[in-house]
């Protein structure tokens, strides 16, 4: 069984109860004037995000033949005085029973808050909302939405339980604990039950991210080699992590890889397909895409070739191999903050086969863009998602047709 997860990377989209065409430049080169405000979920051919338009929040769809709807309008579910400004990451889960749910995470009281937003049925369209609102403690460090083995759905965070300095330590990370609270919801009940802790000795979180009926913890630790006078002598590796049946957790080694950042991650059977950020050249962050299983570990790797930073916030199973999505600019380090990456960057996406190896890849120069996600038809074409970007923000949404090998149609 194939299925795709998206995470956290937070993006920007929009309309009210209609359906409506683009306004487009090129019939393979659609835009629309919405603000994408998730990572998209694919199902029937179609895109399911949060966007925003009008100062309106909505859940909406866009359809592989460029029809955009909005499914459900937020604006009376959300908690008096809340703003889309006050959203971090909005979290998305397609379930097994083709439900999918919406968590939007806002800031109340000094802690993390939730609100559920459940679309029942993709056929029907049908949708509920969660009468409660859950909180976690306002030390989160990270979180993410994901179907339990049971069909519901858990908010999953982490947060430091604790921290210790090591003896002749002089800079650097310190050695942690993390605690990981579950907070389940129920779907056919609208309630959520208590929260469950575990903790993780010795480790420093990096990322949560969901997959099918669970999650994945990306950590790292760090060994001091005593006595220590200088960082070098600090030793540090990244782990993939995974709640068994005994609720403990299994882990592998990434052996040299040592994780900055983790962007996305697509499962194909047993096996973890991972973007992410490589720092083990110290100081410097390679994006590379790892396959990694808990039985062979770390199975090939994969960083894109030339100059030219690239960052791939996508990664989809294909049928031959995998897609990465993504935006390549030239200059250091990106940031959403920095006027020259953004003005720069243009939307980059790729194929790669079951090994890793790059079949092709191609680069749009559209405006700056991002990309976020495909779907791959069943006569090989492809239509690409996109977010446009404008300084300090991601704004409008454009949609690309290609053939399999990525070329415009």
């Amino acid at each position: 069984m194939k299925q795709i997860i998206f995470i956290l990377v937070a993006v920007y989209l929009t309309s009210a109860c209609q359906k409506e065409e683009s306004s487009l430049t090129d019939r393979s080169i659609l835009v629309f004037n919405k603000k994408l405000l998730s990572i998209p979920v694919v199902s029937n051919d179609a895109y399911y995000f949060v966007s925003q338009h009008d100062d309106a929040l909505h859940v909406s769809s866009i359809t592989s033949d460029g029809l955009f709807s909005d499914l459900v309008d937020l604006g009376n579910i959300l908690p008096a005085g809340f703003t889309a400004d006050s959203l971090s990451t909005i979290y998305t889960v397609l379930t097994s029973k083709k439900s999918t749910c919406f968590a939007l995470p806002y800031y109340r009281n000094n802690s993390l808050a939730y609100r559920i937003v459940t679309l029942d049925s993709l056929d029907n369209l049908s949708w509920t909302v969660s009468d409660s609102v859950m909180f976690s403690n306002n030390k989160s460090t990270s979180q993410t939405i994901c179907e339990t083995s049971t069909g519901d759905i858990a908010i999953i965070t982490s947060s430091a339980a604790n921290s210790t300095s090591q003896p002749g330590q002089v800079s650097g990370p310190q050695v942690s604990d993390i605690n990981i609270t579950e907070t389940i919801y129920s779907i056919s009940s609208g309630t959520r039950s208590s929260a469950s802790i575990s903790t993780i000795t010795g480790k420093t979180i990096v990322s949560i991210c969901a997959i099918p009926r669970g999650y994945l913890i990306f950590a790292n630790s760090i060994q001091i080699n005593t006595p220590v006078v200088s960082q070098a002598q600090q030793t540090q590796s990244s782990y993939i992590m995974r709640k068994n049946a005994s609720g403990s957790f299994d882990e592998k080694s990434l052996n040299d890889i040592l994780l900055g950042t983790v962007l996305s991650v697509a499962v194909n059977d047993d096996t973890f397909i991972v973007s992410c950020t490589n720092s083990s050249q110290h100081d410097s962050y390679v994006p590379t895409v790892i396959a990694v299983d808990f039985t062979r570990g770390l199975v090939w790797t994969h960083s894109p070739a030339g100059t030219e930073t690239m960052y791939f916030t996508s990664v989809q199973v294909a049928t031959d191999g995998y897609f990465l999505a993504g935006a390549k600019f030239s200059g250091e380090s990106f940031s959403w903050n920095n006027t020259s990456t953004v003005s720069n960057s243009r939307l980059f996406y790729t194929k790669i086969d079951g090994s890793g190896n790059s079949l092709w890849e191609k680069d749009l120069v559209v405006d700056p863009s991002i990309g976020v996600g495909v779907i791959e038809h069943k006569d090989g074409s492809l239509t690409w998602l996109a977010s446009k970007l404008q300084f300090n923000t991601l704004s409008n949404i454009l949609m690309v047709k290609t053939d399999n090998e990525g070329n415009i149609k």
